[in-house]
């Protein structure tokens, strides 16, 4: 009598081997991904919006300009924060020009666009084969927007973009390389990497609208880019990880009898899943950015969100739900999330 009871219990299960293996194939098919991921990080950020100075358009400003060298070099960043998009630069910017064209007065007339120069120290002057060298020590406070669709799978681009406000494209050409912006090789930024830098020059034109018609002014710029990847799988892993620990302990009541006496533990164990799953959607919160739309964090808590929710309407039905049933649906469950990974990572 007690071997057919046995039996009968053992047809409402789902074998807790089978279900282990299940969670350990998903687990080291997330953690591949992730892997992955971490080699492959795209940067979805754009350049700064800056237009060449042609042959052309310097004879339709009808001028000479002079022509001034410019470099960056970045010595520190005491704030480097990409989730909210802000930083504080330590750097230095120089210029080399002829003074017979232009004057140091006005070429240090600079300014950094969505940036705040917090400290900046008189200017560095040197005399270089009849040319000016002149440096600045700034601190820059600068916010920036960037693109966080791939978070936490993303990387950024820093756009410092200097422009001069004071003088027109047709008095001064700002001219400058990639070997002319360099970063402090021993500059330790946790969990970021640079991997790329960009320099591209020339001027931007506003469109000024008065009652007499369009106007519009042209202002000399250019862009010292940095692109920035993360380095490693901690804060990845320190997201999701709990979220798929969740998932499993949501899954793993298969592995009881939902139609004898485990049936209301079932239930409840599954409703533990789901609110522990929306209670640690706060702790994500917190730790990304504050935007208006969809990232591939919240595709990610969604799709575990949604199998948990499907876990707790098979325990509840189960007398209705055949034990073949629960085991394609313990199988479907966790081929959404590693799908879901892939597609999204």
């Amino acid at each position: 009598m007690e071997t057919e009871v046995r039996e009968i219990k053992k047809e409402n299960n789902i074998s807790s081997r089978f279900l282990l293996l299940g969670m350990v194939f998903t687990t080291l098919s997330v953690l591949f991904i992730f892997h992955q991921s971490s080699r492959e990080i795209k940067v979805r950020d754009h350049y700064s919006n800056i237009k060449k100075l042609t042959p052309e358009k310097l004879a339709f400003f009808g001028g000479s300009p002079a022509e001034v060298k410019i470099g960056m070099y970045i010595r520190n960043f005491p704030e480097f924060n990409p989730v909210q998009g802000t930083f504080i630069a330590d750097a230095t910017v120089w210029f080399i020009f002829d003074p017979r064209l232009i004057s140091v007065e006005r070429v240090g007339q600079f300014s950094f666009e969505r940036s705040e120069i917090l400290r900046r120290s008189e200017p560095s002057i040197r005399i270089i084969d009849k040319q000016v060298f002149v440096r600045y020590d700034i601190r820059l406070r600068s916010t920036m927007e960037f693109d966080y669709h791939d978070f936490p799978f993303d990387g950024h681009r820093l756009n410092f973009t200097l422009a001069n406000y004071f003088v027109s494209p047709a008095e001064l050409n700002f001219d400058s390389a990639r070997a002319s912006l360099v970063l402090n090789d021993e500059i330790d930024l946790p969990g970021w990497n640079n991997t790329d830098r960009r320099v591209s020059s020339g001027y931007i034109e506003e469109r000024l609208y008065t009652q007499s018609g369009e106007q519009v002014a042209f202002y000399p710029r250019v862009a010292f880019s940095f692109d920035f990847e993360r380095m490693g799988l901690r804060h990845i892993i320190s997201i999701f990880m709990p979220l798929l620990l969740i998932f499993f302990v949501a899954l793993f009541t298969f592995a009881f009898d939902a139609r004898g006496e485990m049936g209301s533990q079932t239930i409840a164990l599954s409703v533990t899943a789901i609110t522990a799953m929306i209670a640690y959607r706060f702790v994500i919160e917190n730790m990304s950015p504050q935007v208006g739309y969809l990232m591939a964090s919240d595709y990610i808590f969604m799709t575990f969100l949604v199998c948990c929710c499907v876990i707790f309407c098979a325990n509840v039905f189960a007398k209705k739900i055949s034990l073949f049933i629960r085991s394609v649906l313990s199988v479907v469950l966790q081929a959404v999330v590693i799908v879901t990974f892939f597609f999204v990572v």
